[in-house]
Formats: C-alpha cells, structure tokens, sequence
C-alpha cells in the first residue's frame, strides 16, 4: 500500500446534534443539528482542506476528531502507526488513560492565539503546560530542551521563552500556538481558521511554516477555512461543506477546473468577488435534513431536490459530489 494511500483518521457517518436549552419553562427543546452524517478519511503524511462558510460545521467535525465533543453517531478511527498491520483505534472505545495518549497524538490549534494563550503565562510555561501532565513528562530539563527545540523550528528565539503572549504580533503568536501543539511531537495537526485573523502577508508566512513542518515531522494535517484560495494552495484534499453535510471532495489542484456542486461554484465565484442572488447566509439546522442542504439557495433546483437527500456519488477517483444533478 502506498505511504499517502494509508489513512491516518477515518471518520464514518459521523453526526453531532446540540440540545438548546430555551428556558426552564420551555416544553420542546430545540436541536442544533450541527453535523450530518460526514465520512472522510485523511490519508498519512497529507493535508485535508475543510472548506465553507460559517456555521456550516467545520469547527464541530475538527473538535469531534479531537474528542472535545462525543458523537451522537458515526465512527472515528485513528491509525496511530504507519503499519498497516498495527490494529487501529475506536475512539468511542478508549478508556480515560487511551483517550489521554490519544489527544497526545492528535493536537488542535485554534482560530485566535490572543485568546488560547494564557497571558499570566510565560512563553515556555505556555508550551509546557499540558506536556506537564502527559505521559511524556521527563522533568523540567527535558521540557527546556524541548521547548528550545521548537521554538527555533517555528521561527522564534530562545530568549523568546522568557516573554509573555502579550508582548508579541498575532503572527508571531500563532508561531507560539503551532509550537504549543507541536512539543508532544503529534501525528496530526487540526489546524482551525489559524491564518483567517492575519495579514495577507503574515498569512503566507504562517502557510509557509506548516508546510515545511509537515514535510520535515512527516505530519498529517487537517485544515479548516472558509477561504477556497488559501485551500486550493495549501491542501492536497478538499472537502466542501454546508448545513453539516459534505457536499463535495476533490484533490485540491483540481477543484477549480472540476467543482461539479452547485455550492462549490458558488464559492469559487464569492472568492473571486462575484455575488449572486443565492449569496445569503448559512440557515441554521434545527430540524434534521430530509433533502438536498442547498435547496434553497441553489440556483439549479430541481422538484426531487427538495423531496430526498441525496447520495455521495464518485465521479472520477478521489472527486465525489453530493447533488442530484447528473449533469454536474
């Protein structure tokens, strides 16, 4: 089997419903049907683009992955060696010190380093703070060592490690958050909107320094953005998003010549500052899905469209649509 052919995560018809508490009155509670029955796989040593607009669910899948939430259905299946051979991990099957190796091996990185960074901290307490009560605690010396090691990979200073969040640039703290992720030396890194608060000239650089952490840790990545162009640059797969449904997947080199959603073209054309009547605002799901997610914004409509969701269909290897236009 091919090293990319091998998946390092797989999830499978994975779906997550919140309760809205409406009031202690309240008889019917409401429910946020926030992700709908999603599979993807993310093959080893690649990056996985989650594409859509807000309040489409990326963030929710990214933190399922993470076990912040439990699933209320659908699998997720975690590879945690290169050999194929090694049986792989049900996280709905973990016990409490499993989870706990897990989340080691799998690290978040979020949307806003001003507010993910304890500001009271200093730089290496920052970094050191979860390694502390890991399972790869070897003292303080080791964790120095550590910390010295990332920092300098991320384009900062030793002395660096004395200063607090406070006293640098957003940039300069998202370095720090990448490094905070990066000290337990993960597997996988979900990446949650990291360059969406940042000059267009700091993001590059941001983008520039993941990618040459991935090829340097061999690492696998989940990317998370509402941005198709940042995607199409930095991701290897594509997965696009809407009401908690993945609508379409495709190599990501491809998706601008080949988009065959209805949504994906619309993005592709907000992206390039064309507007459309269908350009409104992501409703959100409080009654669970009984047809196409994008009936009522899509331009194509048909009668069935409305009637029955319909299936993920593969159109060529690796680009797979979900609309029931043929034709697409």
């Amino acid at each position: 089997m091919n090293h990319h052919d091998t998946p390092i995560i797989q999830v499978e018809g994975l779906s997550k419903q919140f309760n809205l508490e409406a009031g202690f009155f309240q008889k019917n509670r409401r429910t946020v049907y926030a992700v709908n029955d999603v599979s993807l796989a993310i093959p080893r040593g690649t990056t996985y683009g989650l594409v859509g607009e807000s309040g489409c669910g990326k963030t929710t899948t990214a933190r399922l992955l993470v076990s912040m939430y439990q699933p209320s259905a659908g699998t997720i299946t975690f590879w945690p060696h290169s050999d194929s051979e090694a049986p792989p991990l049900q996280l709905h099957q973990l016990n409490k010190n499993q989870r706990r190796r897990y989340r080691e091996q799998v690290k978040y990185i979020f949307q806003d380093p001003a507010r993910s960074l304890n500001p009271r901290m200093t730089v290496f307490q920052v970094l050191t703070a979860a390694l502390r009560y890991s399972t790869l605690w070897q003292g303080r010396d080791d964790a120095w060592s550590r910390a010295e090691k990332i920092i300098q990979e991320v384009g900062l200073t030793t002395a660096d490690l004395h200063r607090r969040p406070a006293e640098f640039s957003g940039g300069q703290r998202q370095r720090i958050s990448i490094a905070r992720g990066l000290i337990m030396e993960p597997q996988l890194l979900i990446c949650d909107e990291v360059v969406s608060a940042l000059d267009v000239s700091v993001q590059g650089q941001i983008l520039n320094l993941l990618q040459d952490l991935r090829r340097e840790r061999s690492l696998s990545l989940l990317f998370i953005t509402h941005d198709l162009r940042v995607a199409c640059y930095f991701c290897d797969t594509i997965g696009v998003m809407y009401r908690g449904m993945l609508v379409e997947e495709a190599p990501a080199a491809n998706l601008f010549q080949e988009a065959a959603h209805p949504y994906t073209q619309l993005l592709f054309q907000g992206a390039q500052g064309q507007l459309t009547k269908a350009n409104t605002e992501v409703k959100t799901v409080l009654e669970e899905e009984q047809c196409c997610p994008f009936a009522h914004r899509c331009p194509l409509v048909q009668e069935r469209c409305h009637h029955a969701i319909p299936p993920m269909r593969e159109l060529q290897s690796g680009h797979r649509c979900r609309c029931w236009i043929e034709t697409v």
